[in-house]
């Protein structure tokens, strides 16, 4: 699961996000996260405006050991909800240094990237967006941060996760009349549902990773 949000506005930046969405399909399939996002850093550049760079956050859920993998490349931290507790927070995901210091897309040449993982447990749920949400202005004048992104959905109910979304969007918005009214907006809301994956899907992963791979390959030549 990948999100990424290109800097800039309008028609200017909108070849750059169609080229960053092609590097994306060309380099999905390498296994490392890290490996996924370095490459594409060190092509960003060659399709980049002057000074244009993107954030981007890259997820993996593999169901067999519910183990979701994040790397984080300068974009807001995901808010994770224990199913448990049904409580919200960014988990170790927001406590990870070295993941803080992942430098946006197209920065650094040679920047190196870090990833953590976290373990999922049926009807846990994961909330990923762009930072019209982070940067919008809350009741004091200031902007939420992801804390107050968190403070807010912890007050919505997620008894029907598919309100969620709208429901967060319209309580940002109550804050300030100009919120989420200039950027570009996107969320993402994942949950672990603790179906497992049958045998035979099992079976074809390799070959659908190879033809991937020889896919990619047959493009890129």
């Amino acid at each position: 699961m990948l999100l990424a949000d290109v800097s800039g506005h309008g028609a200017s930046v909108s070849p750059v996000a169609v080229a960053l969405r092609d590097l994306m399909r060309r380099n999905i399939n390498f296994i490392k996260q890290t490996h996924l996002v370095a490459s594409l850093n060190s092509e960003f550049e060659s399709i980049s405006a002057t000074g244009c760079f993107a954030t981007a956050l890259i997820s993996t859920f593999f169901s067999p050991t519910r183990t979701l993998s994040v790397c984080n490349a300068g974009h807001p931290l995901p808010l994770f909800r224990d199913g448990r507790t049904g409580r919200w927070g960014s988990s170790n995901a927001g406590t990870d240094e070295k993941l803080r210091k992942n430098m946006p897309i197209g920065i650094v040449d040679d920047g190196g990237y870090h990833s953590t993982k976290l373990r999922l447990n049926v009807n846990d749920l994961v909330l990923s967006y762009t930072d019209s949400l982070s940067e919008a202005i809350g009741a004091d004048g200031k902007m939420l941060g992801t804390q107050g992104v968190c403070d807010i959905v912890n007050t919505l109910s997620s008894t029907s996760p598919e309100l969620l979304i709208p429901s967060l969007l319209d309580a940002i918005r109550k804050l300030n009349s100009g919120n989420l009214m200039s950027d570009d907006t996107t969320v993402m809301l994942m949950r672990a549902n603790g179906s497992g994956v049958s045998f035979v899907e099992n079976l074809k992963a390799p070959f659908r990773i190879l033809k991937g791979l020889w896919q990619t390959r047959f493009r890129s030549a």
